[in-house]
């Protein structure tokens, strides 16, 4: 199969194609939980520390949503392929911890 047109895919279809990383996703909110559990002592402590908690979610939320678009459109040109992955995970990587 090739690529689906998005006006004749299924709900079904969609669900199927997304369900992976979906699950990927909530592995990660899990660990996530875990670190703000192993940290909830020095939270219930230094309360202050705990309103910058969404912040740094949001953070990172935007800052995946800006790397996906940016890799999905180097897709669409033709300028990474599957041969990439490894350069494109070191570049987007370097780029989210600075």
């Amino acid at each position: 199969g090739g690529v689906k047109d998005y006006r004749t895919e299924t709900v079904g279809d969609m669900i199927r194609g997304r369900c992976g990383w979906l699950c990927v996703f909530f592995v990660g909110l899990l660990l996530a939980a875990g670190v703000v559990r192993y940290f909830e002592t020095l939270l219930r402590e230094e309360v202050e520390l705990s309103f910058f908690v969404p912040l740094l979610i949001g953070h990172g939320g935007n800052t995946g949503s800006q790397s996906v678009s940016t890799v999905i459109r180097a897709i669409a040109l033709g300028q990474v392929g599957v041969g990439d992955a490894l350069l494109v995970l070191r570049k987007e990587a370097a780029a989210g911890m600075l």
